[in-house]
């Protein structure tokens, strides 16, 4: 635990999941060292030590500036409902600063919602593998973060001179792949006695959290995280919150 580091104030707070490996890891790198404290979501505690360890030593011999903290907390898995309330839980109580009274959540200024997996299965909360932890575990963090991101205050420069001031920003990794998940899709391991459902319907997304059903999660998991992203700007967006899908190409 970083005690002092954590009670300082106008420290940028971040979060990014699957931060241990690939995109994550190096968007935690390129945050760090860009002043922010960041908090490295992933399943492993002993990878998420070992992560923060080196981005920290990497920003030390590179940066002669400010910079801020890599940070394992709790390890957060994204397949598991209760794994996600109990890292919330956590955070919530490891960054109350000691201006935060009558517990008021600490400020998170950045979620990178960048984890994902590409295989499937049953989760242990009985759900589709890969809908879950691409999607579901995503939304629960996020919803259960949601006071901590509207209570930040980013600031939108212009060269030096702010021209904006937002609250906290929601990053979801998106896919080309949501291209292959089109509005007439049906998925081909259901039976609806004739009737044609499609992803216009409610019935369609519960399927595609149940297991065995869907051969296509991974993009509709994908579609799933637009949609939010979407919806987080329209229902937030005149609190401040900017929500934004990201596409990181081939990697």
């Amino acid at each position: 635990r970083e005690e002092g580091d954590r009670k300082k104030k106008n420290v940028p707070l971040a979060i990014v999941t699957g931060s241990n490996t690939g995109i994550g890891y190096y968007t935690t790198l390129h945050l760090v060292k860009r002043g922010y404290h960041v908090i490295l979501a992933c399943r492993s505690r002993e990878r998420g030590i070992d992560a923060a360890k080196r981005i920290n030593e990497e920003v030390m011999r590179a940066t002669t500036g400010v910079s801020g903290k890599a940070i394992f907390m709790h390890p957060l898995d994204l397949s598991s409902f209760p794994s996600v309330k109990s890292f919330v839980s956590t955070f919530q109580k490891h960054f109350q600063t000691d201006d935060d009274e009558n517990n008021v959540a600490p400020t998170l200024h950045i979620l990178v919602n960048n984890a994902g997996i590409n295989f499937t299965g049953t989760s242990t909360d009985g759900l589709d593998l890969c809908f879950q932890t691409n999607y579901l575990g995503h939304y629960l963090l996020t919803k259960l973060l949601l006071p901590n991101l509207l209570k930040a205050k980013n600031h939108v420069k212009k060269g030096d001179v702010v021209v904006k001031e937002e609250a906290g920003r929601v990053v979801n990794l998106s896919s080309v792949m949501h291209h292959f998940c089109p509005a007439t899709s049906v998925h081909k391991n259901q039976e609806h006695q004739g009737e044609v459902i499609t992803h216009n319907s409610e019935e369609w997304w519960k399927e595609c959290a149940r297991p065995n059903i869907s051969c296509n999660t991974y993009a509709e998991s994908k579609l799933a995280a637009i949609l939010f992203t979407m919806e987080l700007n329209r229902r937030y967006g005149n609190l401040g919150l900017r929500s934004v899908a990201v596409n990181p190409g081939a990697v």
